[in-house]
């Protein structure tokens, strides 16, 4: 978990540098707590949150006032987390399924700071978490993404079928391998949703060489050694293509995504949430 908190503190800083530096209207977020859009000066009544002040104004008039910062309700986030064998996989020293839980725990922390409540429902092996709005929520949802279990296995649309009607913000963390994403088409008119492909450099970027190489099928755990020269050429152009195939599916149904590596860094997630409230 230091790696995960290593994240969180640089998220942290970053969320508490953005309430002090951001011009209003950087996010036309409306939000609870801090905002980031004014909306006008009013005078203050006893029960106010003093932070609101106003100082400069209020020294002008003979009334105390205080900056009013536009506010609604808060969202239900929903974090829906692969956890197949395929993300079982890494080149280094993480797995892709543990880069998704410090990206769902970066993504529930920043909800967290905006008053926001976060639920995690995980695929195919299912579970479902409460929405929440606790402050150290992201490590129990970091936890339960790390946790190895078997179900009976539920499909994207079973998972989907499991979250409320209600409008969500819903961030799909996945590698997308073997995935009907027709299955998305039924609610993308409900909730707002927002794909974080998990990558790994060595799907992406296998050497040219000729050699022996032993593969272990994650899904069948099937093992089969191959001499890879050409198949290994044509193998790459398969993940290509596929890769297209998933992306253009993104871009044709106009949804906003994330690509995420090992080196990715923490303050773009919070930005990619951030970006997302918005329109829920």
């Amino acid at each position: 978990m230091d790696d995960i908190l290593e994240k969180i503190e640089k998220v942290d800083y970053y969320i508490r540098w953005l309430s002090r530096n951001l011009s209003p209207g950087k996010w036309k977020s409306n939000t609870l707590g801090f905002s980031l859009e004014f909306e006008k000066i009013s005078e203050y009544v006893p029960g106010d949150d003093i932070r609101g002040i106003n100082w400069k104004a209020s020294s002008r008039s003979d009334r105390t006032l205080k900056n009013d910062y536009l506010s609604t309700k808060n969202i239900n986030v929903f974090l829906v987390v692969d956890n197949s064998k395929s993300m079982m996989f890494g080149s280094k020293s993480r797995t892709k399924n543990y880069i998704s839980a410090e990206v769902a725990a970066v993504i529930a922390y920043s909800a967290n700071k905006f008053g926001d409540n976060v639920g995690l429902i995980t695929w195919p092996n299912f579970e479902y978490v409460q929405p929440k709005n606790r402050d150290d929520y992201f490590l129990f949802i970091a936890e339960k993404i790390l946790e190895e279990k078997e179900t009976d296995p539920y499909s994207l649309k079973e998972v989907f079928d499991n979250i409320p009607r209600t409008r969500s913000l819903i961030f799909i963390l996945s590698d997308f391998w073997d995935i009907d994403l027709s299955q998305l088409n039924l609610f993308l008119n409900i909730h707002d949703i927002v794909p974080i492909i998990i990558e790994d450099r060595m799907e992406l970027e296998l050497p040219e060489d000729v050699f022996f190489v032993k593969l272990r099928d994650l899904e069948s755990k099937k093992c089969t050694t191959s001499l890879l020269g050409r198949d290994l050429r044509e193998y790459k152009q398969k993940v290509e293509k596929e890769r297209l195939k998933i992306l253009s599916y993104f871009e044709k149904k106009n949804l906003s995504y994330g690509q995420i590596k090992e080196n990715y860094l923490p303050e773009e997630i919070t930005d990619i949430f951030l970006e997302r409230k918005h329109y829920v």
